[in-house]
């Protein structure tokens, strides 16, 4: 199986920010697409919009943005990051913040064929 590096640079859609690329779970390619799949099935994780993927190969994170579809700037629900190597995870609630962070950008996380 190759590591989680190897398969970003099959990836063709997803956004770079600050070392780390934002992919929508729609838009993975196959290969990354079942890891991803593998490590949600480990950590029981359903239900997440966006996957983060750490340049390093070390991480992977679970965003959930419940208003993906319908709200140009979605707010951030929750995330669960999760350290491969080390078999664990943080979960992180921002449902009931005051200023919960905002997506922006949206369509640089999807295909061209995204409505």
């Amino acid at each position: 199986m190759k590591n989680l590096k190897e398969l970003l640079r099959n990836q063709k859609v997803g956004k770079v920010l600050s070392g780390d690329v934002y992919i929508h779970v729609d838009y993975l390619d196959q290969d990354l697409k079942e890891f991803v799949d593998s490590v949600a099935k480990r950590f029981k994780i359903t239900g997440a919009t966006l996957v983060k993927i750490s340049k390093k190969g070390d991480s992977l994170s679970f965003l959930f943005y419940p208003d993906f579809e319908k709200d140009p700037h979605p707010a951030l629900a929750k995330s669960i990051e999760v350290w491969i190597k080390e078999g664990k995870c943080v979960i992180v609630d921002y449902s009931k913040r005051e200023n919960p962070p905002i997506l922006h950008r949206k369509e640089c996380f999807v295909g061209l064929e995204h409505h």
